[in-house]
């Protein structure tokens, strides 16, 4: 049974996600395709925009086959540690044989070639990136400033697009584990990824949706999104960062100390001192970002911090040992059999207390739910995922 597995966060799910699952089957010739998907929050440090819920039946419906959850712990990382995550938890399924990953580069040796680089360093690189990081550049700009003076013109507009750094670490992960998964690069269509309102005919960024449904403008992008989708998110309430505002700014001005794995450098006495300068969330991370400190890893600390993540409860989380299943159609009904016979890992449908005393990550997982679902107008209880079975689409 070939298989391929797309490490995604459908947030929401459109027509440029639904490309890439026909183009991953057409070419690789896959026998089913697995999702893992993040979960309540997403790497950018947000909570998902709908729940994860309603995400794994969109991919159900658009063609992938099973649907596994990232840990938490991995989704609110930077790209090294989240990669390195998904990549890991695919590894010990024992059943994926392709990674399919989008990125805005097609050429999948200059990204390979930068995953070697990153992963061995040869002194030549370390000492023209701190001569780089001397001169006040972010880590990014600095090793992008690296790539180029080093290896040339070539790798200009590689390693500043997001999806590129994602895939190469993707790539690097592979690497890293020895795995015998092979990468499958699919290069985007459509507008690049960071653009809040740049439309093409068939495709635009989850970027640009999630900025018309932040304006309450649903029905502007209905035309980028499957109509299954559209049909099932029409009448749900988005979610956004925004929302946990008031919470967030307590925290922040009351917790003693701050101790989110991301949190260096003093960042957390920023923290404190533009929380009280601040009304809202959005005034606060406009506040805090720095070189260093971009928004998005502001946003994760954030996440981090409301979900009491802290840095030396790392151990626990690390070297993922369970996954817990969101949904799966006939031929992902067929696959979770296989993996159940031949992973090493605790594949969990059903939750009870003895499958969260085993497993802290689960526990997580489930405590993130519970914040999310109980900032979600869409529902009621706010542990409303603690009993919910994986979606069956028949």
């Amino acid at each position: 049974m070939k298989t391929a597995a797309i490490i995604c966060e459908y947030n929401p799910f459109h027509n440029g996600h639904k490309h890439h699952i026909e183009i991953t089957k057409k070419i690789c010739q896959t026998d089913a395709i697995v999702g893992l998907m993040s979960g309540s929050f997403v790497e950018r440090g947000e909570p998902a925009v709908y729940d994860k819920w309603t995400r794994a039946k969109a991919c159900l419906l658009n063609g992938i086959d099973l649907v596994l959850e990232l840990p938490l712990y991995y989704t609110l990382q930077g790209g090294e540690l989240f990669a390195l995550g998904a990549v890991t938890l695919l590894e010990k399924l024992h059943t994926i044989n392709i990674l399919s990953f989008g990125a805005e580069q097609s050429n999948l040796e200059l990204l390979d070639f930068l995953a070697n680089l990153f992963n061995c360093e040869d002194l030549q690189y370390k000492n023209t990136l701190k001569s780089n990081l001397e001169q006040g550049f972010s880590y990014a700009k600095a090793r992008e400033n690296t790539v180029i003076s080093l290896y040339g013109e070539k790798f200009e507009n590689i390693l500043d697009r997001s999806n590129n750094i994602l895939a190469i670490e993707y790539l690097r992960a592979l690497k890293t584990l020895s795995s015998s998964i092979s990468p499958f690069l699919v290069s985007r269509s459509g507008d690049p990824y960071r653009e809040k309102q740049a439309f093409h005919k068939k495709f635009t960024s989850a970027t640009a949706i999630r900025s018309s449904i932040a304006e309450n403008k649903l029905g502007e992008v209905a035309d980028y999104l499957p109509p299954n989708v559209m049909a099932e998110i029409r009448d749900m309430t988005p979610l956004f960062l925004e929302d946990f505002s008031e919470i967030l700014l307590h925290l922040i001005r009351t917790a003693d100390p701050i101790s989110a794995p991301e949190v260096s450098e003093g960042i957390e006495n920023r923290f404190r001192k533009m929380a009280l300068r601040s009304q809202n969330i959005k005034e606060l991370i406009s506040l805090c970002q720095t070189k260093r400190y971009p928004s998005t890893k502001i946003k994760r600390i954030l996440c981090q911090l409301l979900l009491n993540i802290k840095k030396e409860d790392a151990p626990l989380y690390e070297n993922p040992n369970y996954v817990r299943v969101l949904g799966f159609n006939e031929r992902g009904k067929k696959l979770l059999n296989k993996i159940k016979d031949n992973s090493s890992l605790d594949i969990i449908t059903n939750i009870n207390q003895e499958k969260l005393s085993s497993h802290p990550g689960l526990a997580l997982d489930l405590k993130g739910d519970v914040v999310y679902f109980s900032m979600n107008k869409n529902f009621l209880d706010p542990t409303y995922s603690y009993g919910k079975k994986p979606f069956i689409l028949t």
